[in-house]
């Protein structure tokens, strides 16, 4: 097969481009919309008041000649233009590396999203026990102990249903499939891996990680991703594969373990691209423009258009709540993703499983 060119490998994702800058300008424009409905409002001046108008029209800065309204306008454009060249950056640094040119973590991500049927039945099972425990008003009873339990089942089956042979070599995965049990030596090295990983994620990112420059720090988050890729590779492999013993000879090819990296980066990336911009516009509306705009309200003694109630509901929840769903999300996407590249690098043995 031969090798794609720089600019032909960055073109076929033009439309992901594409997308995430229309999604990003779309949610600038959402927190420019609710400011310029409530314009007057937020920025203390009397409805129709000549003096806005002054505002708008002076200097963002001393420095900067640009006027605020000029500013305001180009905020949408400049948005999603940031948001389109992060992503472009990032994959030609992938392409200049030599980090996964086939994008088989991409083929990887679209054949997980063809098992939105059982991810949608799994996630609404899994909103169900979190609004029953939510009902409980915080207090620690049985329902809430067995909806806890629940939980941690249903996130913890995820693996046992998909890192199997017949699981990631079908075309679609749009049905649940029997759970099968991977073998005491693969389930063994996933618990000393989490055993070992998590305390040092949890100390680097709550303790070490304020200490670093920001250099320093950037490199030991990259060193983090690769320490994830290669021990996802070993350990998927040896899930799938039912072997009882660690492949270490899998870490000589550079396309393995670049694959796995790409997919940890690349998720992360998207994942942030699609909902980093709509949790920062609710954020930034109900902080610092929602108190001006219902102490106007309450002072004129007038209730609050239905639309804006709902509109200020939707958003309490998603800040409230987005560290919920999102590892949800993301442990499905990713669980899946793993075990499709396993048998995208050609790693699926067809032979039986190895006898003590």
């Amino acid at each position: 097969m031969k090798e794609q060119t720089f600019f032909a490998y960055l073109f076929r994702c033009r439309v992901g481009y594409l997308l995430a800058a229309l999604w990003s300008g779309l949610c600038a424009l959402l927190l420019i919309g609710f400011f310029w409905q409530f314009k007057f409002e937020v920025l203390g001046f009397a409805n129709g008041d000549p003096a806005f108008y002054e505002f708008l029209h002076g200097p963002l800065t001393q420095t900067i000649g640009m006027t605020r309204q000029t500013a305001f306008l180009l905020l949408a454009p400049v948005v999603a233009m940031s948001a389109a060249l992060v992503l472009i950056v990032v994959d030609a640094l992938l392409y200049l590396f030599r980090v996964d040119r086939d994008r088989l973590w991409l083929a990887a991500f679209k054949w997980s999203l063809r098992s939105w049927k059982p991810f949608l039945l799994w996630a609404a099972t899994l909103a169900v026990l979190f609004l029953i425990m939510m009902q409980q008003g915080g207090e620690i009873g049985i329902i809430s102990w067995v909806c806890l339990t629940l939980t941690v089942v249903l996130l913890a089956i995820v693996p046992f249903i998909v890192w199997n042979k017949d699981y990631v070599s079908q075309a679609r995965p749009d049905k649940f499939s029997k759970p099968q049990w991977p073998g005491a030596h693969a389930l063994l090295y996933a618990a000393i891996f989490f055993a070992i990983a998590l305390p040092l994620v949890v100390f680097y990112n709550a303790v070490l990680a304020d200490y670093l420059i920001l250099v320093v720090g950037f490199l030991c988050d990259r060193l983090q991703d690769i320490f994830f890729a290669v021990a996802a590779l070993l350990i998927v492999n040896a899930w799938v594969n039912r072997s009882k013993k660690i492949h270490f000879k899998l870490l000589s090819s550079y396309k393995n373990i670049g694959t796995f990296f790409a997919l940890n980066l690349m998720l992360g990336l998207w994942g942030i691209a699609l909902l980093a911009p709509p949790i920062l516009a609710a954020m930034l509306i109900l902080m610092y423009l929602m108190p001006s705009v219902m102490s106007i309200y309450e002072h004129n003694l007038q209730e609050m258009p239905q639309w804006l109630v709902l509109l200020i509901q939707v958003m309490d929840f998603l800040v409230a709540y987005w560290y919920l769903f999102l590892p949800a999300i993301m442990c499905w996407l990713l669980i899946h993703c793993y075990g499709r590249l396993i048998q995208l690098l050609g790693l699926v043995e067809s032979n039986a499983p190895e006898k003590p």
